[in-house]
């Protein structure tokens, strides 16, 4: 979804919930989540649309399969989507403190 997303983004560590007092700072971390995952999906559903011409979807399970797709239908474009992002990311447009890093791409998985 980062790939195709190809805008700057900054997702902070979750905050902690044990905390009454940090419940509006959890409640505003969560809702902040929840827009950039709708922001997110809108945005691959209209490159991938871009592509294959499909109509609209916001499921995930449906986005993964046309990200399969287009990797083997068009994978010049994917290398491109997948090099903007890769620089993105080494200029710090990109930072995600939520997700392992284990979980996220790099340049090793350009070959």
């Amino acid at each position: 979804m980062m790939i195709l997303y190809q805008k700057p983004i900054a997702i902070q560590q979750e905050p902690s919930r044990c905390d009454v007092a940090d419940a509006a700072t959890y409640q505003t971390w969560k809702d902040s989540i929840w827009t950039l995952a709708v922001a997110m999906d809108s945005a691959v559903d209209e490159r991938l649309h871009a592509f294959d011409k499909k109509k609209p979807t916001r499921k995930a399970a449906s986005l993964r399969k046309r990200w399969k797709l287009l990797k083997t239908a068009h994978p010049e474009a994917v290398g491109s989507l997948i090099t903007q992002f890769l620089r993105m990311k080494a200029n710090w447009q990109i930072i995600d403190a939520r997700t392992p890093g284990t979980h996220l791409w790099d340049a090793n998985d350009m070959s």
